[in-house]
């Protein structure tokens, strides 16, 4: 009797251990799956931003000057719409 509680107590250990580390292993796969979701939707965001610019720089209209990455101005409507201008005239090309 003493034998089976002692050998019980081991299993029961082992498997503690064992799911102590599988929970420690899923929480560190969830942090990085937020850390990639984050990332996704700030690019995401970046991007849609972006395209709702060139649309305005194609239709005429102009936004107000907002900064861009590591504080340098960002392209004005005119310089989206030469920019825009010029990658359609090399894909007409190509």
């Amino acid at each position: 009797m003493v034998d089976e509680i002692t050998e019980l107590g081991k299993t029961i250990d082992r498997k503690r251990k064992i799911l102590k580390h599988e929970a420690l292993r899923d929480e560190t796969t969830v942090t990085a799956a937020e850390g990639i979701a984050e990332k996704a939707r700030n690019k995401h965001d970046s991007l849609g931003a972006d395209l709702e610019r060139t649309i305005s720089a194609l239709r005429g209209e102009t936004l107000p000057p907002q900064k861009g990455r590591f504080g340098m101005p960002r392209k004005s409507g005119a310089q989206v719409r030469f920019n825009v201008s010029t990658i359609f005239a090399k894909l007409m090309c190509s």
